[in-house]
């Protein structure tokens, strides 16, 4: 029960909170949370993003300015996005695009631990957990993976899934219908 209330506590970025339940229950085994770069639990905003390090020593917290320019925002977190990122990072080109527009967001209550484990396994296509989900009003399926296609803060185009079968082809064609060039 300590571990839930504690997952429930740092979903809803009540991180202090958590810290001290950590302090008053070592026996449910649970380590403290990283180091955090920000101040208090305070909203953080629109398109607000909790990033963990790779290491997982380290918290803070960024945004998404999806307003100007190409961004290809990707719902993340399961085995089928992992599945993704990993055929994405094989294509030099597909890597490089995803590393210049991509931004890996998953739900806001992700385990920390999980992303600093895929920050270390994929350091060119890094993944960040939502703030909070209402903060992405842009975004209308937590489903993963789920892509989206930005351009100057106009969705193009969304589709969900990955299959072993027809992800690269799919995703070939949302970027081709979304305008992206490869």
């Amino acid at each position: 029960q300590v571990s839930q209330l504690f997952d429930i506590l740092v979903a809803l970025r009540h991180f202090d909170v958590a810290d001290q339940l950590v302090l008053e229950y070592p026996e449910a085994g649970i380590s403290k949370l990283p180091e955090r770069a920000f101040i208090g639990n305070a909203k953080a905003g629109l398109n607000a993003t909790l990033q963990v390090s790779a290491d997982g020593q380290r918290l803070s917290r960024g945004t998404v300015d999806l307003a100007y320019g190409l961004h290809i925002v990707v719902i993340a977190g399961c085995h089928f996005a992992k599945d993704a990122e990993i055929a994405i990072s094989a294509e030099p080109r597909l890597n490089r695009l995803f590393e210049q527009h991509a931004v890996w967001i998953a739900p806001a209550n992700e385990q920390i631990s999980d992303v600093a484990e895929w920050n270390r396994q994929s350091p060119s296509q890094p993944i960040q957990i939502a703030w909070r989900e209402r903060d992405w009003p842009q975004i209308s399926s937590w489903n993963m993976p789920t892509f989206y296609v930005f351009r100057d803060g106009v969705l193009l185009k969304q589709w969900s899934g990955w299959s072993s079968d027809s992800g690269m082809a799919d995703l070939l064609e949302g970027l081709h219908d979304a305008g992206v060039e490869l």
